[in-house]
């Protein structure tokens, strides 16, 4: 029979979300941890009582990787590039392209914005949906010829799964896939 307090769903739940998300293998490449966010990141140690660990027992391994990182001396990795110049020359360019014409613009684009006709907003919706297909886009751009991985004839269909690998036909696909297999790795 339990004699302990009772953990909370919600508190439950928490803890569960914060073991979900910093203990996922990938969550160093999306998730810096800075010096700020490890001190942070600290501050639950406390908080993890034998109480709560024996309710929630996937919390050990979480409490093992919150003591590890507090010894660890983790270099901190340089800030990615910001792309905020790139986006200020885009930004300015197009208003220098619209510079006297954006009352135009807005009376053009008035009646596709504030459109209440279902059948109109249908077709606007496929158009961007068209617009902004990859694979079209794909078409359009200009690149060099593809040439099969296994016998290096014009290729015409790429690998589904990680689409790297290019292939002239099913059968070399087939053929190929015991080799190409380790390295396919879905984007």
């Amino acid at each position: 029979q339990w004699d302990g307090e009772a953990l909370a769903q919600s508190e439950a739940q928490v803890w569960l979300a914060l073991y979900q998300i910093l203990m996922v293998p990938s969550c160093g490449r999306y998730y810096e941890i800075t010096d700020s966010r490890k001190s942070q990141l600290m501050k639950l140690l406390p908080l993890m009582s034998p109480l709560l660990l024996d309710q929630l027992s996937p919390l050990c391994e979480f409490k093992y990787w919150l003591c590890q990182l507090s010894v660890s001396n983790q270099s901190t990795v340089p800030p990615k590039p910001v792309l905020l110049e790139a986006v200020l020359e885009i930004k300015n360019g197009i208003l220098a392209q619209g510079q006297n014409k954006w009352k135009k613009i807005a009376q053009q684009q008035l009646p596709l914005v504030f459109c209440r006709n279902r059948t109109e907003l249908m077709e606007i919706a496929q158009g961007l949906c068209a617009a902004y297909n990859t694979d079209l886009l794909e078409k359009f751009q200009h690149k060099e010829e593809k040439h099969c991985s296994k016998c290096g004839k014009v290729a015409i269909q790429r690998c589904s799964r990680c689409k790297n690998i290019w292939y002239c036909s099913r059968s070399c696909q087939v053929d190929d896939w015991d080799s190409h297999k380790m390295n396919c790795i879905e984007p």
